[in-house]
């Protein structure tokens, strides 16, 4: 019988060894998902930056390979919003003209979008291309928003007449 009381006791003692290291194991874990929450919550509280408005849509009368330039304003100022030459381009898709342009958020650039502020498209002038305008404004969301626009006529650049000063010179 002293034999199978030892027998008994071993087998109790490994019970207690194995159950212990499984206590450690769970205790572990359990703390390392707590460290990883507390880091969680702590980016969590720091939001993401705003994500950009895309504008795209038909624009007849634009040149494929022309630019499109974002201005927002808030009524009293204006400033340029897109700054991707190899995004806001206007494109021939299906037989059609049109264009697509990215517009910062308010927190990517100050002075840009933000609830309130409309934007102006203006279609750049190059490569043998006068600069348009679109006659409408679209009001900044963000999101993707379609807008087909009509364009201004060509802006041309005017000349300067160079002005006499006192002295009689240019």
């Amino acid at each position: 019988m002293r034999q199978g009381a030892r027998l008994l006791m071993v087998q109790a003692r490994l019970r207690s060894l194995v159950d212990r290291r499984k206590a450690h194991r769970v205790a572990l874990l359990l703390g390392t998902l707590v460290v990883f929450s507390m880091g969680a919550s702590a980016q969590a509280e720091t939001p993401p930056p705003a994500i950009p408005m895309t504008v795209y849509g038909d624009a007849p009368g634009a040149t494929p390979g022309q630019r499109v330039i974002a201005l927002v304003t808030d009524g009293t100022k204006m400033q340029v919003c897109s700054n991707d030459p190899a995004y806001d381009v206007v494109l021939s898709s299906e037989g059609k003209v049109v264009y697509r342009v990215s517009v910062h958020s308010d927190q990517q650039t100050k002075g840009c979008g933000a609830a309130g502020r409309q934007v102006v498209l203006y279609f750049a002038p190059g490569a043998g291309v006068d600069g348009r305008a679109a006659t409408t404004t679209v009001g900044w969301q963000q999101t993707v928003v379609v807008h087909n626009v009509t364009l201004t006529a060509a802006l041309a650049n005017k000349g300067y007449t160079p002005l006499p000063t006192r002295d009689g010179t240019y």
